[in-house]
């Protein structure tokens, strides 16, 4: 493979699985990366760690949202994927779910400040199917619960969801000197 690099297995996610169905609230309460014109416009969002308001064009630094305390079965995760990688950094931290059927349409992430900054974006599916494919520059790849993978997201990429059930996963983005 390519464009997918694997970089473990066997992450456990049930802790964040559970606290998720805790607090259904935490969804969507930041709407910034799923508007009509967006290419995520068919997911929704918990933001873990952002800044308010900022959508990453900026330079800023991210902040602890409201997420963090109540999702506390992602720090062992978050800070497990840190020292994996030897991150020096820890930029944005979300969790987004595409439903049954939905997508995220092709797109990059070129030309943000966050994107091009934090140079490591690694994804660990909580909650996935065989149907959920990952496209980046043609090459398809189904990421399976509990494993962490990295992709370059300046390049073109997507997600389909052809199964019956939604696709939840975690996104870290950190810096790697």
């Amino acid at each position: 493979m390519q464009n997918f690099h694997r970089l473990a297995g066997g992450i456990n996610v049930e802790g964040v699985k559970l606290q998720l169905l805790l607090h259904p609230e935490l969804w969507n309460a930041h709407r910034a990366r799923t508007g009509r014109e967006s290419p995520h416009r068919e997911a929704s969002d918990i933001w873990v760690r952002w800044r308010e308001g900022e959508l990453g064009e900026a330079p800023f630094l991210p902040e602890w949202m409201p997420a963090w305390h109540a999702l506390s079965a992602l720090r062992p995760i978050v800070f497990g994927l840190m020292q994996h990688v030897a991150a020096t950094f820890l930029g944005g931290v979300l969790i987004t779910r595409i439903p049954a059927g939905g997508m995220i349409l092709p797109h990059n992430d070129r030309g943000t400040w966050h994107a091009e900054n934090m140079n490591v974006k690694l994804y660990v599916p909580i909650a996935t199917n065989p149907g959920c494919v990952n496209i980046c520059e043609g090459e398809n790849v189904v990421m399976g619960e509990g494993e962490a993978w990295y992709f370059d997201n300046l390049r073109e990429h997507s997600v389909q969801n052809h199964g019956d059930s939604d696709r939840v996963t975690l996104i870290v983005c950190m810096r790697v000197e």
